[in-house]
């Protein structure tokens, strides 16, 4: 039992090693401020939200409301610090009375917004509605893609 006690720390402590290392590189992506602080992420998703978070601000500026209708919307607007509502995590058990044609008509009839929806349907989780992104990919305008987004537009 000492010898599986002594293992555990020292695994641990290794592990806290290595992320202090990590976070304390000049390479590290995110700074002291940021809601990312401590968070080691791959490359490739640290570039995802760069260039997502990019687009939603440029938007933004042109007065347009970007609503990310995904599991991944939390990693977009909590850098951002910008909140969507119930939009942000549209997950079929968190939706509690809300309909699927609440949330459709809702979206549909949005001014100066822009929604983004994941594009290959294989890749929505299997906790998010998927008829609903169907139902809008058939009715709104398509306008163009972002990272793994297809952006809709009311």
């Amino acid at each position: 039992l000492i010898i599986l006690i002594i293992y555990s720390s020292f695994i641990n402590i290794n592990r806290l090693l290595s992320w202090i290392n990590v976070i304390s590189d000049d390479k590290y992506y995110y700074e002291y401020n940021s809601p990312y602080f401590g968070t080691i992420v791959s490359e490739d998703l640290y570039k995802n939200i760069e260039n997502v978070t990019k687009y939603i601000k440029e938007e933004n500026d042109k007065g347009n409301k970007v609503i990310v209708f995904s599991s991944k919307a939390a990693l977009y607007m909590v850098q951002l610090r910008q909140s969507n509502s119930f939009y942000d995590l549209p997950f079929n058990g968190n939706l509690g009375k809300i309909t699927e044609e609440y949330i459709f008509n809702d979206l549909k009839n949005k001014k100066n917004t822009l929604i983004l929806v994941v594009k290959d349907e294989e890749n929505i989780k299997w906790q998010e509605n998927s008829e609903i992104v169907k139902k809008l990919k058939e009715e709104l305008e398509s306008i163009g893609t972002i990272e793994d987004f297809e952006v809709l537009k009311p």
